[in-house]
């Protein structure tokens, strides 16, 4: 289950805008930071004593909280010390919390809240900032299995097998990529149609995927008829934006001319 923090008195929350906040992940060998590279709150009128607090959720790794100090002490960019956890699959919390008790706030009271960020990602070697693939491989015991997807947690996660010894090669190969990665997203396109169904598009997870595949280039997600028309529906909803997330990433393609050269 999701690790949240307790709270009183959320009647004055303000959410934050996923646009004001960046957080990224920073990979070096054997160890990861985790940057705040932007906070911008101004406009919010918190006291400048608000203690910043990050977090990151989730039971995919160890649960981590942050304290980045007072806001009129915060220094861009905060940078956390170097961690043994990749923070791979994961996404984070950031909350502005009342430092001391008032007439109107009481301490430890959350003010302003930024939920469901995406980090993004520094590269090694050149230092530059991109996003963080939703489909980051987070190792894990899985016996014999060499892959599978969890949707346990509030978004899919990709599990690959932790006797796998390197995770981020292995992802980049084309017959991985062709082989395991179209699989995965049929069954991501399964999910977000159940999901699409149940309540539209709530979480910051769900619009982020409902992006990355394209689902605009295909009829909406239906529930009509009988339980095995429903069922088909989603079936062939996930197939067709398989195919068309394999097109446009040419993966077959990709996958047919390193055979013929004999690199697979």
């Amino acid at each position: 289950m999701r690790i949240q923090t307790n709270t009183i008195g959320r009647g004055l929350l303000k959410r934050i805008p996923l646009e004001n906040v960046q957080v990224v992940v920073k990979r070096t060998s054997g160890s990861t930071s985790i940057l705040l590279n932007k906070l911008e709150v101004a406009s919010f009128k918190f006291p400048s004593n608000a203690k910043v607090i990050l977090e990151c959720r989730g039971g995919r790794t160890a649960y981590n909280r942050f304290d980045l100090g007072e806001l009129n002490s915060l220094h861009l960019p905060w940078q956390s010390n170097p961690l043994a956890y990749q923070f791979a699959g994961v996404d984070f919390r950031l909350l502005v919390v009342a430092g001391v008790s008032n007439s109107i706030t009481r301490r430890g009271e959350i003010l302003g809240e930024a939920d469901e960020i995406f980090p993004d990602r520094m590269d090694a070697t050149s230092g530059a900032v991109v996003q963080e693939s939703l489909l980051a491989g987070v190792p894990s015991d899985l016996g014999n299995i060499p892959w599978q997807v969890d949707f346990s947690e509030v978004y899919p996660i990709l599990k690959i097998n932790n006797r796998v010894r390197d995770i981020a090669s292995l992802q980049k190969r084309e017959d991985f990529r062709c082989l395991a990665i179209i699989p995965v997203v049929r069954e991501v396109a399964e999910w977000l149609y159940v999901r699409y169904l149940e309540a539209g598009l709530e979480s910051e997870a769900e619009k982020r995927w409902w992006k990355v595949l394209d689902a605009d280039l295909v009829d909406e997600p239906s529930n009509d008829g009988d339980i095995e028309e429903a069922a088909r529906n989603k079936v062939e909803w996930a197939r067709e934006i398989a195919e068309n997330f394999a097109r446009k990433n040419d993966l077959f393609n990709k996958w047919l001319t390193l055979t013929k050269q004999g690199e697979i």
